[in-house]
């Protein structure tokens, strides 16, 4: 495990690094304003691409990886060619409902073509989503990773640093459009490389769309509340606070889950071989993998964390900048949320991977209720600050009530010990 780890720690760090630079460079050639736009329609286009992609990665990384192994490749290469077509529809949904809520509710505040051309998002974030899941089930962590970590960053990154080669700035606008070609040439290459390795177009889709569409009602529902409950506190302050207070509050998020890249690598390594051992009904084995994984991610994160904590200030000054100083007072509220996020473990994963999907579901349900409750709570009072808080609270009491539920019906500890 060590060994896949420092190498999908590369990857990630890689990944990371390009991620870092893309969203420095971007924060600072736009200003805290126009990247608040960029940071309030991301998350309104991840809420209307949501019924696309909820649950689907999660299901068919646990499919593929158990039909793989049972050797049913025509089964694994039907569901894969039936997941394009089912991401494509329910993204032109979300595309015509996203037009209509920008139309009725921000119709003078975005320009009109910065909404078209971040329509697109809602059909290829999904796409890639779908891509990376796929890789991941046939344990190809290390192109997935690639993909999604390290060539999307690279491509924007590219883009701009072209752009300003020619023009004295970049906007909003151009930030965008550069990510939608960016995600259109990932997603048609990708998408060839995989109907190429699974041969997909030789096998139709069998009559197991039922089959599949009940074994993933409890990711759907997971997947929606659980998207809705991280992009909610965006969307809320992007509605109440100005444009400004998003891009502070979207900064804070990136710096912490830059902090806790070490639990995104291990739950990609891990998820596969737990499907497996939770279907062989081996929980001892699954203990054994979960407590080495714990350590080896609290090892890795609890300095990062708390050098970030008590020098977020300089940090966020030195990378983005003075006019954004204000998200280092967020970033150490987060910190907190992240640490105990970190020490509970690979909650979220072993809940799907074992097969207890109703039970994460009324977990998140509760979490995204409670956020939504602080939230409506302390942003008015508090502003971002408050949005932060509520955050933080709301990963505590879920790390809290996820680590109940597995050990009592698992007898499994996901926590550091």
């Amino acid at each position: 495990m060590i060994k896949r780890f420092v190498l999908s720690g590369g990857i990630q760090a890689l990944g990371i690094g390009l991620s870092a630079l893309t969203t420095i460079f971007i924060s600072r050639v736009l200003g805290a304003e126009d990247y608040g736009i960029i940071g309030y329609l991301t998350s309104l286009t991840v809420l209307f691409a949501l019924p696309s992609f909820a649950g689907l990665p999660q299901f068919l990384v646990r499919e593929i990886s158990k039909n793989m192994g049972a050797k049913r490749f025509k089964k694994a290469r039907s569901l894969i060619s039936w997941s394009f077509w089912y991401v494509v529809g329910l993204s032109s949904l979300g595309i015509i409902g996203y037009v209509i809520y920008l139309n009725y509710t921000a119709s003078d505040k975005f320009n009109k073509d910065i909404i078209l051309f971040s329509t697109s998002l809602i059909l290829l974030r999904p796409l890639l989503y779908r891509t990376v899941a796929i890789l991941n089930g046939v344990k190809l962590n290390y192109l997935s990773q690639s993909i999604e970590t390290v060539l999307f960053p690279l491509l924007v990154m590219s883009f701009c640093f072209v752009h300003l080669q020619y023009f004295e700035e970049i906007k909003a606008l151009n930030v965008v459009q550069y990510q939608v070609i960016s995600l259109t040439i990932i997603v048609i290459t990708s998408n060839f490389y995989i109907n190429n390795y699974f041969r997909v177009a030789k096998f139709p889709i069998k009559n197991n769309k039922t089959d599949w569409l009940k074994g993933m009602l409890p990711f759907i529902a997971i997947g929606i509340v659980s998207g809705v409950n991280s992009e909610l506190a965006t969307v809320i302050v992007g509605l109440t606070q100005e444009s400004a207070d998003v891009a502070y509050l979207k900064i804070a998020t990136q710096v912490g889950m830059l902090a806790i890249v070490s639990l995104k690598i291990i739950n990609i390594i891990t998820a596969p071989t737990l499907a497996n051992l939770f279907n062989d009904e081996n929980n001892f084995q699954a203990q054994n993998v979960l407590k080495k994984s714990v350590r080896l991610v609290s090892l890795t994160t609890f300095p990062v964390i708390v050098f970030i904590f008590f020098y977020s200030h300089e940090f966020v000054e030195f990378m983005f900048g003075e006019e954004y100083v204000n998200a280092s007072v967020l970033i150490k509220i987060l910190c907190i949320g992240y640490l105990f996020d970190v020490l509970s473990g690979q909650v979220g994963t072993v809940l799907i991977m074992s097969g207890l999907e109703s039970y994460s579901m009324y977990g998140v349900l509760f979490s995204m209720v409670l956020n939504l409750i602080l939230l409506v709570v302390l942003t008015p009072i508090y502003g971002v600050f408050g949005s932060a808080i509520a955050l933080m609270v709301t990963m505590i009491c879920w790390n809290i009530l996820a680590n109940v539920i597995i050990y009592k019906k698992l007898k499994i500890k996901c926590w550091v010990h």
